[in-house]
This record gives structure tokens, sequence and C-alpha cells, in this order.
């Protein structure tokens, strides 16, 4: 059996940077891993609150909700999503991540 290669990339952005395209880095990072590093899947885990910036523009696979994941700064607890996406499916989905 070969053993996958696999990664987990987590990411927070404060809401007044939102929707900014501030997610360049992020891509370049997805784009290292699948290209250099020959990553067999990432996943992504992010604030529920927080869907648009790799899910959407880079068609990540919604893999699931975790609830009370972590506890904030300010005390409040925060629900977190898990995303992935296989080598396979970033080669497909290059333009969209090169878009971000």
């Amino acid at each position: 059996m070969e053993t996958l290669h696999v990664r987990m990339l987590g990411y927070a952005l404060a809401e007044p940077c939102r929707g900014k395209s501030n997610m360049t880095e992020a891509a370049a990072v997805i784009q290292y891993g699948f290209e250099t590093l020959k990553l067999d899947l990432i996943s992504i885990y992010h604030y529920s609150d927080n869907v648009r910036p790799l899910r959407k523009n880079a068609a990540f696979r919604h893999e699931g909700l975790l609830c009370w994941a972590e506890t904030l700064y300010n005390g409040e607890i925060a629900d977190k999503l898990l995303d992935s996406m296989t080598r396979e499916e970033a080669a497909g989905r290059r333009s969209a991540l090169l878009s971000l």
C-alpha cells in the first residue's frame, strides 16, 4: 500500500480583509504543494463564517463541519469547515487557483 502525501492548510482573515483578493499567497502555497512537494491531497480548515476565498473560488470539495472547534481570543466558540482538493482535481482547476 502506497503512503499518501497529505497536508492541511489553515487560514484566517480578519473581516475587513475578506473579499479583497488577499488569497493569492494561499493559491501559491496550494500550487507549490501539488507541483513541488507532490502532495496527493490538501485539506483546508477555516471558520464557518468565511467560506468564499478558497472553497468557492478554487472549487475545493466540502468535507464537513467541525462543531465547537476553537475558542477565539474573545472567548467565543467557533465552528470550522473542512474542505479538500486532490492533486488530480487541482490539475483540472489550475486556472481557478491562479485567479485567486
